[in-house]
């Protein structure tokens, strides 16, 4: 299960100007909840968002324990811990801000991928560091853990790389493959 909790969230028609940027990211987030959670898309009620003010959301990552996490673009992180009511900017050590996605490893480390590095947290995003060690490409647009615990981010320019030591150091995976703009990466269940 992704959410203990139904997420809730509403946008009054008064919102949802064409000049505010906030309402589309509040309606991204919603959409991007809903797509986690089929029971939550059944479950939500709307609520107007509050204390929301990070621009446009590009990732979500549900932790097991009921927090959110949200990356956004120019904005960083923000974490809620009362089912998306209120969020709270996490960015400590976080350099670069605009997050293309978000890896919780089942250490519970947090990864995300930047335009510029990759970050990791080891206390819930309270501060980040710079764990980029041998990536040629700054730009990470996609993380994902294996079965066996290795990390893989997928960058925006050179390819697919690997870390087998929690993202300490990386190395080029790309092999045959020649195209190199990764932007989502999937394992099977």
């Amino acid at each position: 299960m992704l959410f203990h909790r139904p997420l809730s969230l509403r946008l009054t028609p008064s919102h949802m100007s064409t000049e505010s940027a906030m309402p589309r990211a509040a309606l991204l987030l919603l959409a991007a909840c809903m797509l986690l959670s089929p029971r939550l898309a059944a479950q939500t009620v709307w609520e107007q968002m509050k204390d929301f003010k990070g621009g446009i959301v590009t990732a979500l990552e549900p932790h097991p324990d009921g927090r959110i996490y949200a990356g956004t673009l120019g904005s960083g992180i923000f974490v809620s811990t009362d089912e998306g009511k209120n969020w709270t900017p996490k960015n400590t050590g976080l350099a670069a801000r605009d997050v293309h996605d978000i890896l919780i490893a089942t250490d519970q480390a947090l990864y995300v991928g930047t335009s510029e590095a990759v970050y990791k947290s080891t206390n819930g995003g309270d501060s980040w560091f710079h764990s980029s060690n041998g990536l040629t490409q700054p730009g990470v647009n996609a993380l994902i853990q294996t079965r066996n615990g290795a990390i893989l981010a997928g960058t925006e320019g050179r390819g697919l790389f690997i870390s087998t030591n929690g993202g300490a150091n990386w190395s080029n995976q790309n092999n045959a493959m020649n195209v190199f703009r990764v932007t989502a990466l999937a394992m099977d269940a």
